[in-house]
């Protein structure tokens, strides 16, 4: 997290040295100035916390202001009164209980929804953000709101923001450099990838983008005296365009062919055009006020030009057309404080314009008009002895940046705000001066390109999940929609209205709302190696299966030898408790009881059993002094005398759940039955050669779900989901095509809700080991009878 200062300027130059001046100062002046520097440096730390914790700091800003004076005057005892009351008030503010994460925070998160679910709407792929958003949550329920801004910042980034591209364009500003020179810096909205742009000079200031990013304009007076110059977009490049005169504030016509600028060469500043080589400048205006004319700005359609000008006593901003004509007067003055208008700034539509208005030299606010003068609207609202001025918009027209002096600045900062005045935060602390921000251009070569987002997920890639498989060619039925772009291993609450799931193998579990979308992490509050499987209990408690400790070297015998069976509060207020108990591969969970079935092989527990030999338990989870048990632990299957390689238990079968079905790997996959209470083993499928396992069974027990390959003449891995009639007559409707035609997709992990009417399951790649997904999707059998 970047570094916040948050005393304004002239606190700062008040508890900096203005209080050192005036000499030998007696012993009690001596020990106030000692408490007020104490006194300084505290409230420093507690508006900064404060400032993070998204606290409303005007009312100690107000009490500031008068700090100054004060000093000045060399009041001291009067100046430590006011730090104690502003350290007052900032305590105030630290014990009202916060009702919720801050504005900022919580647009960020309406946002990054909004921009999740349009990408999978538009078939794109969530896997680059999967771990991103997974870890906002906890970071919220444990109150660290500014961590998950910037985890948000980062998702967001992630992402593209494809609905509002600026979030990886470019901001130029003029700002000071260490050696006190002022020089054009460039940064992210996000305040991420800052660089120098310029060296030359000790004044390059006004930065201006060319429409297509290439190119950046600005004044500089490294020839001498301050012209307009032109750079690429990285400082390499730079041409000095002007000479006569004076220079200052370049602007572009939206072809990128000309520039619009001030020039003082006819005595004092006007407005001035010239061809984007330098070429061809003429005079527009004729202004008789020494003041001039100042701060043009073309608008999107290049029809007008918007500048400020004294030509009716006071400036406001006027309109013309780009040869000078037509010229109409916007604005008028509004009341005592709002007499003077400049720095006119077109919206990207070209139906507003934001602009300064204030008394000229000394206060003012940022406001926002329709481009006819209508319906003015004032968008800072800062008190006497705050500036808000320099407005500049995002090139989607949602945000707006200014420069200010206001608390959370040193100097003059940089703040951006929401189009409509909301969500007002500190961008840039330390620009020192005006600074003249500048937004890049949608277009520019900067943001966020299909190039941009591939690379995104090729590091991805680089940090253990594949982008093999690319989904935007994934045509699915109307019967058939996708809930999310990243996980595994789906389970349904009992309620029907959550999806439990795995991130990925070795993973975090997750848990998304149907009816609103909104993803929220389940395992992220404690330290955990990852999960291999989730499933609801009938209590609402969750079963999870995993490793006390992983191997990258050896990844698989944690999914299949180490995983151990915990379970975890709904509550999600501690970590799950173990059962005591290993586990191969996936457990048996009932949905009327708290009873669970699951398997152990010989690599679970080598000095108990044989090589080859799995064994099938089954126990009921009770409650003692608070902590999950097992309890009425029994072993119902031993494969010693059967012929079977491997086996693992899958669903008990309701509504008597007498039975519990389970796959056995022999000559491929069968899908078995067990009786619970006589051992009797029934087959139903008997099809040799091919691969089938049992998923997700039917709330009446007459079906199952089930992964197969029939549709393939056994063809290994090419797996889709089809209905198998659980008796004995292997009958089995196909749910599923996602592998036809040599796809590389298949559908796998199918998992029925308790009222039938879903079935949710995950789309694989083929050649990847069994379980691994790439997004859970939502079948609904209603819908498919009418298809």
């Amino acid at each position: 997290m970047r570094r916040i200062q948050v005393i304004a300027t002239t606190l700062v130059l008040a508890l900096g040295f203005s209080i050192l001046e005036g000499g030998v100062l007696g012993q009690e002046n001596q020990d106030r100035e000692r408490r007020i520097q104490q006194k300084r440096e505290r409230l420093q730390v507690l508006v900064q916390r404060r400032q993070q914790e998204g606290a409303n700091l005007q009312p100690v800003g107000e009490v500031m202001r008068g700090l100054e004076p004060l000093i000045q005057q060399q009041k001291l005892a009067e100046a430590e009164a006011l730090l104690d009351r502003a350290l007052e008030l900032a305590n105030k503010l630290g014990s009202q209980e916060q009702s919720g994460p801050p504005p900022s925070l919580q647009l960020k998160m309406q946002r990054l929804q909004a921009l999740a679910q349009k990408r999978m709407q538009a078939g794109g792929d969530l896997q680059p953000v999967g771990e991103l958003v997974g870890g906002i949550q906890p970071l919220m329920q444990q109150r660290k709101f500014s961590e998950a801004e910037a985890m948000v910042d980062r998702a967001l980034k992630l992402l593209g923001e494809t609905s509002a591209p600026d979030n990886r364009s470019l901001i130029a500003y003029g700002a000071r450099d260490a050696d006190g020179r002022q020089q054009i810096f460039v940064v992210r909205p996000d305040s991420s990838e800052k660089r120098r742009l310029t060296q030359d000079g000790n004044q390059n200031f006004f930065p201006a983008w060319s429409p297509d990013g290439k190119r950046l304009a600005f004044t500089s007076n490294r020839s001498g005296s301050p012209q307009i110059w032109v750079t690429d977009a990285d400082g390499a490049n730079a041409r000095q365009l002007t000479s006569q005169g004076e220079n200052v504030v370049p602007t572009w016509s939206p072809d990128g062919k000309r520039l619009a600028f001030e020039s003082n060469r006819a005595g004092h500043f006007q407005i001035w055009v010239m061809d984007a080589d330098g070429g061809n400048q003429k005079q527009l205006t004729t202004t008789v006020s020494s003041l001039g004319d100042h701060a043009p700005a073309w608008s999107p359609d290049g029809r007008r030009i918007a500048f400020a000008s004294p030509k009716s006593g006071n400036f406001a901003i006027w309109l013309m057309d780009p040869d000078g004509s037509h010229l109409t007067q916007l604005t008028t003055p509004r009341g005592e404080r709002y007499r003077d208008s400049n720095v006119p700034a077109w919206s990207p539509d070209g139906t507003k314009i934001a602009f300064w208005s204030g008394i000229e030299s000394r206060r003012g606010n940022i406001w926002v008009v329709d481009a006819d003068g209508r319906n003015p609207r004032l968008l800072t609202e800062q008190p006497p002895g705050i500036n808000c001025d320099e407005p500049v918009w995002s090139s989607d027209g949602k945000k707006i940046l200014f420069a200010s002096n206001r608390l959370g600045s040193q100097g003059i900062g940089i703040w951006i705000m929401e189009a409509d005045g909301s969500n007002q935060r500190v961008l840039i602390t330390d620009t020192h001066v005006k600074s003249r921000p500048t937004w890049e251009p949608v277009g520019g070569k900067h943001h966020a390109t299909d190039d941009w987002r591939e690379q995104s997920l090729q590091q991805w890639a680089a940090q253990g999940r594949s982008t093999a498989l690319r989904t935007a060619d994934l045509r699915l039925p109307p019967h058939i929609r996708r809930l999310t772009y990243f996980g595994e291993r789906a389970d349904w609450s009992h309620d029907g209205r959550h999806v439990l799931f795995l991130e990925k193998t070795f993973g975090d579990v997750f848990e998304i709302e149907l009816a609103t979308g909104v993803i929220r992490p389940i395992t992220h509050h404690y330290f955990h190696e990852g999960y291999t499987r989730a499933l609801y209990l009938a209590n609402g408690d969750i079963l999870l299966s995993g490793a006390r400790e992983f191997s990258a070297s050896n990844p698989w015998v944690s999914r299949t030898d180490k995983a151990e069976l915990w379970v975890l509060d709904k509550a999600l207020n501690r970590p799950p408790t173990p059962l005591g108990e290993l586990c191969f591969e996936g457990p048996a969970v009932s949905r009327s009881k708290m009873r669970i079935g699951w398997t152990i092989c010989h690599g679970n527990y080598p000095d108990r059993m044989p090589a080859g030999v799995c064994q099938f338990w089954i126990a009921d989870i009770q409650s003692v002094n608070g902590r999950p048990t097992l309890a009425n632990k029994r072993k119902v299957l031993d494969s010693s005398n059967l012929p079977y390689r491997l086996m693992e238990t899958q669903n008990l079968r309701p509504p008597h759940e007498k039975e519990m079905t389970f796959i056995a790997a022999h000559q491929g996959g069968d899908i078995m039955g067990l009786n619970l209470e006589t051992g009797e083993i029934v087959n139903y499928t008997k099809t040799p050669g091919q691969f089938e396992e049992p998923e997700g069974i039917f709330p009446d027990g007459q079906y199952t779900t089930m992964g197969s390959n029939r549709h393939a003449s056994g063809a290994r891995d090419v797996i889709d989901i089809w209905k198998l009639r659980l008796d004995g007559s292997n009958e089995a409707d196909r749910l599923t095509y996602l592998s036809d035609g040599n796809s590389g997709y298949k559908a796998t992990n199918s998992v029925v809700s308790d009222d039938g009417r879903f079935m949710a399951f995950q789309l694989g790649r083929t050649g990847d080991p069994a379980g691994v997904g790439y997004g859970i999707l939502l079948y609904d059998f209603e819908a498919a009878k009418k298809h």
